[in-house]
């Protein structure tokens, strides 16, 4: 465990070395989730502990890393902690005081991230958010599921856009991707902007955007 650190506190190469190893070294992943055991849901993984909870009942999801037994992550590998900010310039001299108005020094800060980040992830059994399937149960679209969602979708009444959305977030997004994205496309653009934003539906229309990169919407 390593402690935060504070304005005046050294900045060792030791203490580098220490998080950049773990923090963007590649790690052997949980090839998938255990369906019994504690789990640790860091904060890099978009994932919705509801359905988590829903589709794993015998996980017991803990807010201390330390009584985890394995630890479900995000990108932390691309995640830009720049700890080693101006070619680490800060190596082997002491960290930034604060600055005039109180507030941390914006490297000492990130540089607690990156410790919060090692202090989670160490010494654990690590699975990918993404190798876990929390859909596998749903339906892909029909063409008549498909119409009839579009047609909600295309009202200008926000309550039927609304039930409409909630209808086709039910579904697979994977086992009817064109189907799926049709009837996004044809959504009203209005109550597009008012569409409830969750974790799990977030992540199918970032999904979407990656499949259809030349559409906005």
């Amino acid at each position: 465990m390593i402690q935060q650190l504070k304005g005046g506190d050294l900045f060792t190469q030791k203490l580098f070395d220490t998080l950049n190893n773990v923090i963007n070294k590649q790690q052997s992943y949980l090839k998938q989730l255990p369906l019994e055991g504690n789990v640790f849901v860091d904060k890099t993984a978009k994932i919705p502990k509801r359905a988590l909870k829903a589709k794993y009942p015998n996980l017991k999801q803990v807010s201390n890393p330390d009584l985890a037994d394995f630890t479900i992550v995000g990108d932390i590998y691309n995640y830009n902690y720049n700890i080693d900010y101006g070619n680490g310039s800060y190596i082997g001299k002491p960290l930034p005081p604060d600055s005039a108005y109180g507030n941390q020094h914006w490297f000492v800060g990130r540089l607690n991230n990156a410790i919060d980040l090692y202090n989670s992830i160490v010494d654990k059994k690590l699975i990918d958010y993404r190798k876990i399937n929390l859909n596998d149960d749903k339906q892909g679209l029909t063409p008549e599921s498909a119409a009839n969602i579009t047609n909600l979708l295309a009202s200008d009444d926000l309550e039927i856009f609304k039930m409409g959305y909630q209808l086709l977030m039910n579904h697979d997004y994977a086992k009817e991707k064109d189907l799926f994205f049709l009837c996004i496309a044809r959504a009203s653009s209005r109550n597009w902007y008012y569409r409830q934003r969750g974790i799990a539906t977030e992540k199918i229309i970032k999904e979407i955007k990656k499949d259809y990169k030349n559409i906005k919407f």
